[in-house]
């Protein structure tokens, strides 16, 4: 975050970093030290998110991929995910089934939001947190016996959802 803009967005962003953010002076001081992997952008609304997805398309389209989620912590706001093109939790979950021999069909997926759909969708197993959206949760139950709707991340959801599975 830069230091000219702290505000009263900074609070929501640790919140969903579960830490302080890092602080810098100037954007391009960072870049020739750091590589970033993944921004985040927030929008207050659908207009807003609609006005920052055509802008962001038209001007890095070609190199960069931006999805949308939400967090309870920075509620009514929506995240943007920015990443460069190709990279996503689908092709993440892909790339690990390939390099360790796992079937998507033995691999268990967990999210919250419609955007964890994307991976969760080709994993053998899925499960949604509580606080889930009610299409996740619906996406996710029709796994039959392969999909669970747990508790919230809060409620400890997680360790519900291994119970359920029988991996603990």
């Amino acid at each position: 975050v830069l230091r000219q803009q702290i505000n009263e967005l900074t609070k929501m962003h640790s919140a969903v970093l579960q830490r302080e953010p890092i602080f810098i002076d100037d954007v391009d001081s960072f870049l020739k030290e750091k590589q970033i992997v993944k921004i985040f952008l927030m929008a207050r609304d659908d207009k807003e998110k609609d006005f920052i997805s055509r802008s962001f398309k038209e001007k890095f389209g070609d190199i960069l991929a931006l999805g949308w989620t939400i967090n309870p912590n920075t509620m009514p706001w929506q995240l943007g995910l920015v990443t460069a093109k190709g990279i996503s939790k689908r092709r993440g979950v892909e790339d690990i089934s390939k390099h360790l021999n796992v079937p998507l069909d033995n691999i268990l997926g967990i999210g919250d939001t419609m955007h964890d759909w994307e991976f969760i969708e080709i994993c053998g197993y899925g499960a949604a947190m509580g606080n889930a959206s009610e299409k996740l949760k619906e996406l996710v139950l029709q796994k039959g016996k392969r999909g669970y709707v747990a508790k919230s991340v809060n409620e400890n959801g997680v360790i519900g959802v291994l119970k359920y599975f029988g991996l603990i």
